[in-house]
């Protein structure tokens, strides 16, 4: 089973939803980062997805991002993730990658075998 199709079992089991990036740029609401467990790419083109900023609403969300397409898909925090300023501000993920990114109320952090940064 792919991260897809595990998402998909866990909403129909539990209720979440899926934000599917539906253009090349998307900065998130506060409305689709609560109320959805995951983030999903379009199909196709590259693909820019900013996170917004932390904040004390954002404490304790974990949210998977996935890019299914063929195409690289960006992860934009403003601030850096874990607070690291302008050089960690991007994630890349690859065609059929995923990241894990989660916020504690003042930074946003991620799970990918290369959080280290890249603009």
């Amino acid at each position: 089973m792919n991260v897809l199709e595990l998402l998909e079992a866990d909403r129909k089991m539990h209720g979440g939803a899926l934000v599917v990036v539906p253009a090349a740029t998307l900065t998130l609401t506060a409305k689709q980062i609560l109320g959805n467990k995951a983030i999903v790419t379009n199909e196709s083109e590259n693909t820019v997805i900013t996170i917004p900023p932390a904040a004390e609403i954002y404490n304790g969300v974990a949210r998977i991002v996935s890019n299914k397409a063929a195409y690289t898909a960006k992860l934009y925090v403003a601030a850096g993730y874990g607070g690291a300023g302008a050089s960690y501000d991007t994630i890349t993920l690859a065609q059929r990658d995923a990241a894990i990114i989660f916020c504690d109320g003042l930074f946003w952090y991620a799970v990918h075998h290369t959080t280290a940064g890249s603009s």
